[in-house]
């Protein structure tokens, strides 16, 4: 590891980590180009992590990585070449990352968890002010499991997670807030962004396209003052699925082939939305306002209030049977209860 002095921090350049990559090149007589005294070798990441000091930025060559990692130092940890560091499981691993201190930084890593079980993780999320950017998430259980406030996911990727790419987990009494999720792709996931009693996050600019249950999923209770923005949802078994929520805003959104559901959930307002489908139940109440594509004959009510700005021509909202979906989505909710109550 060659360390080098940056501004008010120390960057790390690991050099080796592996074992093997170690003892080969000193078989082959390799030779750095730095002074002896200025490189670090480790035969792990762990290793590295635990040797940085609060501040550090650790770089990583290209490479595979069969690891389970613990960050308990706020430090950034980044592949030195974008896209080009795979950091996987060995066998019957739970998680392949934890987060468990806040202001630590991951950017450009590649994490996968393709370990069998119900809800095995790539990256669990164990501290608030986490940044997490231009990372990819695939083949595992649940992509990343966040159980705190104020972090953000930027222009990263979700695909083929057995259950969510994200899910935002909390109870009523120890509720979270203010995450964003911006920039980020969706894909083939059974949800792609769960919520359980969470407020005030921000879900802006994000593509959601053929998640088998739903794009964005809140569950639970008090999923409230949530603001979902210019994101588009393309082939989802739902666009989105309120459950139990007060006074979300859906903005500038685009549904194509993705139907939303709301239930018990109040002022839910979509402004300027391309809507395909909507259907509202159990005292469930929104708001369609400047939206397009969507008409009274497109919405199915049961015990519930949609009001159109501006109006439309009336039309009786005669109640229509929950779909297969929704009837699966209870499945799903139990689920979801019974994670909460194992907290994994």
């Amino acid at each position: 590891m060659n360390r080098r002095h940056t501004t008010g921090t120390l960057t790390f350049l690991v050099l080796l980590l592996s074992l093997d990559a170690l003892l080969s090149s000193a078989a082959q007589g390799a030779s750095q180009t730095q002074t002896p005294s200025t490189n670090h070798y480790f035969t792990s990441l762990q290793a590295a992590i635990q040797a940085a000091s609060p501040g550090d930025d650790i770089l990583i060559p290209p490479g595979t990585y069969t690891e389970t990692l613990a960050i308990a130092t706020p430090i950034t940890l980044r592949a030195a070449h974008p896209g080009t560091v795979l950091i996987t499981s060995g066998i019957n691993q739970s998680y392949i990352m934890s987060i468990n201190t806040p202001n630590v930084v991951l950017s450009g890593l590649a994490i996968t968890n393709p370990t069998s079980g119900l809800y095995t993780t790539g990256l669990m999320i164990c501290a608030p002010y986490t940044t997490i950017q231009d990372c990819t998430f695939a083949t595992t259980s649940l992509g990343i499991a966040c159980w705190t406030s104020n972090n953000t996911i930027s222009d990263c990727t979700f695909s083929d997670c057995q259950d969510e790419g994200i899910a935002f987990l909390a109870t009523p009494t120890d509720p979270i807030t203010c995450n964003l999720v911006t920039g980020c792709r969706f894909q083939r996931n059974c949800d792609g962004i769960e919520l359980q009693t969470c407020s005030h996050s921000r879900i802006l600019d994000c593509d959601f396209t053929n998640n088998t249950h739903a794009g964005i999923d809140a569950i639970g209770s008090a999923n409230n003052d949530n603001l979902i923005a210019n994101n588009t949802f393309t082939q989802n078994g739902f666009g989105i699925y309120l459950v139990s929520s007060t006074a979300n805003t859906i903005s500038s959104c685009t549904f194509t082939s993705s139907p939303s559901y709301l239930t018990n959930a109040n002022s839910t307002e979509f402004t300027g939305c391309s809507i395909d489908a909507l259907s509202l139940r159990n005292h469930s109440s929104a708001l369609l306002r400047q939206c397009t594509n969507i008409t009274a004959s497109h919405v199915s009510t049961s015990n519930s209030t949609l009001t159109f700005e501006p109006p439309v021509a009336s039309q009786t909202l005669s109640p229509q049977p929950a779909s297969g979906h929704a009837v699966a989505s209870i499945w799903d909710h139990l689920a979801a209860l019974l994670r909460s109550i194992l907290h994994f």
